[in-house]
């Protein structure tokens, strides 16, 4: 492969991969149920098709590992009431507890990144506050979150100077600088986007966004 970066970034996320196998082939796993088990914790109820659509994966490898993880014990599955073609996901108590062993084996791998333990790493990137200056905060100087190790006297003026900006349009210029920083001098390479949609019935008020999550507390709908 002529892209050392790319090279690199395959290698790395093989290397993890192999990792999480090793731990999760003991207990029986294959193919896809990691996914599955980790999406139904996330989202009690979830349907199947919900988790095809996530993970694009086809309907035949999803129903088949979901079944695997129902024998196994991991999860239950039940006709959805107001579908009946249709799946609902849940986790038993033996699932809760496969979840707990591979959050601790993504833990290991935060642990290694925050103790500096690597040359180059593949990790999420996520705003506190659901804002392009949220997301470049993390590598400011002497943020905790600065995994990185980055330090860079411009950077921190630019940020900080969005984040005081008298209009929207004055901090994306400066965020866009910062984020020209980051890029030209190889400190973060972005690999994808994620993002979600959902749909409000009429009449519902009183949603608040909070990063990426709604919060729900103060909601009310007109009948």
């Amino acid at each position: 492969m002529r892209d050392p970066v790319l090279a690199s970034l395959l290698r790395i996320n093989r290397r993890r991969m192999v990792a999480l196998r090793r731990v999760l082939t003991p207990h029986g796993y294959v193919g896809f149920m990691h996914l599955i088990l980790i999406y139904t914790a996330r989202r009690p109820g979830a349907s199947q098709e919900e988790i095809c659509t996530f993970y694009a994966l086809d309907k035949a490898s999803t129903a088949r590992d979901a079944r695997r993880l129902e024998d196994a014990g991991h999860i239950r599955r039940q006709t959805n009431p107001e579908n009946r073609r249709q799946y609902q996901l849940f986790l038993t108590p033996q699932g809760e507890e496969m979840v707990k062993i591979i959050n601790q084996t993504h833990e290991e791998f935060q642990q290694r990144l925050e103790k500096g333990d690597f040359q180059m790493a593949i990790t999420g990137l996520a705003s506190e506050n659901g804002t392009p200056m949220g997301a470049l905060s993390v590598f400011a100087g002497g943020s905790s979150r600065n995994l990185a190790g980055y330090n860079n006297g411009e950077f921190d003026f630019l940020l900080a100077q969005s984040q005081t900006a008298p209009d929207t349009q004055a901090a994306a210029e400066l965020c866009a600088q910062c984020e020209e920083m980051l890029l030209s001098q190889g400190v973060a390479v972005p690999l994808f986007t994620q993002q979600g949609y959902y749909a409000v019935a009429a009449g519902v008020s009183g949603l608040r966004w909070q990063g990426d999550r709604i919060l729900f507390s103060g909601v009310s709908r007109i009948l």
